[in-house]
């Protein structure tokens, strides 16, 4: 049987998910086209709405532990990462604490792309909360920082104890 683990959504990813949401397709609804670019309303108006489906589509629904490496679970396919030079898998519980966006998303249904954080270095998120996180160190590159459900049975189910 394969580990299958739920990414469940933090109350601050459904705020910043749902008003930026709106935000964006208020804006791209209302936002008044002048004169001048009458011929370009549609890219303004459909820049709204176009972002919302890009970002939804690396949503993180869950993380699967299989043939030697994690999958993630995305909207509509899974990103497949080798454990194969994994060499510590540490569960940080409570807030994952302060870490700046280098590039990615920062709340838009999920949280994924670079992150810095001073302890860690550069790490690549894959997550739906800021707490409970599971940092996947590996020995050939940059750490990942995953944040499933029932994250100390993860560490165990890594660490091939469950």
């Amino acid at each position: 049987m394969k580990p299958l683990y739920d990414a469940p959504w933090s109350n601050s990813l459904k705020w910043v998910s749902l008003l930026s949401s709106l935000l964006l397709l208020a804006v791209s609804g209302l936002i008044p086209v002048p004169g001048i670019f009458g011929h370009l309303w549609w890219p303004i108006r459909l820049f709204g709405p176009v972002l919302l489906i890009g970002t939804s589509l690396f949503t993180v629904r869950g993380y699967e532990l299989r043939d030697r490496a994690l999958w993630v679970q995305r909207l509509l396919w899974k990103t497949r990462i080798p454990l194969d030079s994994l060499s510590a898998v540490e569960f940080r519980p409570g807030p994952f604490g302060w870490a700046w966006r280098t590039c990615g998303n920062g709340g838009l249904f999920s949280f994924s792309g670079w992150y810095y954080q001073k302890p860690l270095g550069s790490f690549r998120a894959l997550a739906t909360s800021q707490n409970d996180a599971v940092i996947l160190k590996f020995n050939d590159r940059h750490s990942i920082v995953i944040t499933p459900e029932e994250p100390e049975l993860f560490v165990q189910h890594l660490r091939g104890k469950a």
